[in-house]
This record gives structure tokens, C-alpha cells and sequence, in this order.
């Protein structure tokens, strides 16, 4: 096996940002000499990010993984905080709804931490990120692929209370292949869309056609009066949804709607989408081409070998 070199970037632009950076298999070239022109960017000043780079020999691989432990019980206040990535999940003292960003204080430590675990492991966003495990008072969180880019992935509380093993998951090593992000592709047929029964899932979530005018943000979308303007109420429809905005990105054009993860990996893989009555879903029953690891910080671009 030859080095690794592992080049991470942090920005504050998200990920869309950098759709031009992300791999082509079939034009290497192209994909260096848009990295050369980015870092020449920063290398000027043009572009705010900062990077590091590692040189290495990784002999097998793991993943990176952090604790979370819960210590005095009486300290914990609802509206206490434990962050994962970008996930927040927020103390309560009243039961917390499965697979929302809650978690209950319940009789002790160790109940407490269970229910932080099964919120991790039903909200969607973490759950595609990593697996959360509880023994006891301790809940522990590994990342969903080996590899170092799960180091980035950052740990945050709020209080005393609760002791975490470091500010980011650690431990992960191994090579990191080429990444990309799991899509999918919904195709209408106007005149079989129907407003009283044409649905589509996505993530176990489902998003059902009506003849009006839908709220921003509820899982309603319109049938229009043409299908370019249907499929694009359907786009906007995920893209204002409070969980599927978070997950990824849709767009439409005069026939489709298509949603791409903002999550790379084949965990991706995994994520339900299922088309109905005059709209015809590509995939059977899941999101396809999601490849590597389920982080974007970590692309390795191979020409050779």
C-alpha cells in the first residue's frame, strides 16, 4: 500500500457551496484543477477556510467514536444541551416524541442516558451520521463509516452535568475512498397525479399532494397547472420541511424532482424513497449511488493506482 495523504478543510460556506469540487471518476483531471483553483484561492486570501494535511501509512481502518456521560443526576436541567455535528438535542422533564431533537431527564442517570441514545439513533440526521450505544450513565456515539474524516465530527454540551471524551470524536484512521452522495429521482405524470390519494416518502416521512395552496413547511405539496410547476411545489415542499431540509437538497425541472443527501456515504443507501400514483420513484425503495465514507471532508482523488 503506498501513503495517504489526507488533506481536511473547514469552511464557513456549506456544502452546496462546493458542488464543483465534488468527484467525477471519469475526469480526474478535471476534479485536480478544481481543487488547484480553490486552494489558490486561499492561498490569496480570496477564500476564508483553513486546512490540514496528513501524510500516512494506515493499516487497516476504524471508526471514530466519543462518550457522552451523564454524572449528577440532580445538576441536569431541562434545556440542557448535548450537540453532535450540527444536531442539538435538548434536555426536557416531560416524555420526549421519538426521533425529534429532544430528550427526557427521567428517574436517574442512567434513564436519562438511554433516552438521549434512542433519540440519536430515531432522528434522522444523526442516525444516517452514526450509531449511539448506552451502558449505564454512558452513551457512546461511533461514527457510521471508518475512517479519519469522523474526527471532525464535533461533541458541545451545555452543563456541568455531563462530561464528554473529547470536543470531536476520535480513533478513526483507515484509507478514505472517493465519496459521494446518495440521490434519488421522483418523475410525474401530471394527468395521474391525483390531489385525494398521490403521495411520496422520503426518509419514513410522507408528503401528500393537495389542490391548494400548501403551508411553508408542512408535507403538502400542490398540483399545479402544468407538471414543471407540480414537481417544483414538490421540490419546495422538501426543501421548507423542518427534518428533510436538513437532510438534503431538491431540485425539479419540467418532469422531475430530484433530492440528493447532503450526507455522503453509502449509509445513504438506506434512506427510504418511495414514489406513488403518478409519481414514479427511481431506486426500489431506497436512494442510490451513495459511495464512501458519510462525511464531505474527506474526498481522496485517485489517478493510476
Amino acid at each position: 500500500m503506498g501513503s495517504l495523504i489526507q488533506v481536511t478543510v473547514s469552511s464557513p460556506k456549506n456544502a452546496a457551496s462546493f458542488a464543483e469540487l465534488q468527484p467525477d471518476s471519469t475526469m480526474p483531471q478535471a476534479a485536480a484543477s478544481n481543487l488547484w483553483h480553490y486552494f489558490k484561492k486561499v492561498a490569496c486570501g480570496n477564500e476564508a477556510a483553513s486546512f490540514s494535511v496528513a501524510v500516512g501509512t494506515p493499516a487497516g481502518a476504524a471508526s471514530a467514536s466519543g462518550t457522552i456521560t451523564f454524572g449528577t443526576y440532580g445538576s441536569l436541567a431541562a434545556a440542557d444541551t448535548v450537540q453532535i455535528g450540527h444536531h442539538i438535542f435538548t434536555c426536557q422533564t416531560t416524555a420526549a416524541t421519538l426521533g425529534t431533537q429532544t430528550y427526557q431527564k427521567v428517574t436517574d442517570s442512567p434513564a436519562t442516558a438511554a433516552s438521549l441514545c434512542a433519540q440519536i439513533n430515531a432522528y434522522p440526521p444523526t442516525a444516517l451520521l452514526g450509531l449511539a450505544t448506552v451502558v449505564s450513565n454512558v452513551v457512546t456515539f461511533t461514527s457510521s463509516y471508518p475512517g479519519e474524516a469522523g474526527n471532525s465530527i464535533s461533541l458541545v454540551k451545555s452543563s456541568s452535568a455531563i462530561t464528554l471524551s473529547a470536543a470531536t470524536l476520535t480513533g478513526g484512521y483507515g484509507e478514505l475512498v472517493q465519496q459521494t452522495a446518495a440521490k434519488g429521482v421522483i418523475t410525474g405524470t401530471y394527468n395521474s397525479i391525483s390531489t385525494s390519494g398521490s403521495i411520496c416518502v422520503l426518509g419514513g416521512i410522507t408528503l401528500t399532494c393537495v389542490g391548494t395552496t400548501p403551508v411553508a413547511g408542512d408535507a403538502t405539496f400542490q398540483k399545479v397547472t402544468d407538471l414543471p410547476t407540480t414537481m417544483a411545489s414538490l421540490a419546495t415542499c422538501i426543501n421548507t420541511h423542518a427534518v428533510l431540509s436538513t437532510l438534503g437538497l431538491a431540485t425539479s425541472n419540467a418532469t422531475t424532482c430530484t433530492f440528493t443527501l447532503y450526507q455522503y456515504g453509502i449509509i445513504g443507501n438506506y434512506f427510504t424513497f418511495v414514489g406513488g400514483t403518478g409519481l414514479a420513484a427511481t431506486g426500489s425503495g431506497y436512494l442510490t449511488g451513495g459511495l464512501g465514507g458519510p462525511t464531505a471532508t474527506a474526498t481522496v482523488y485517485k489517478k493510476g493506482y
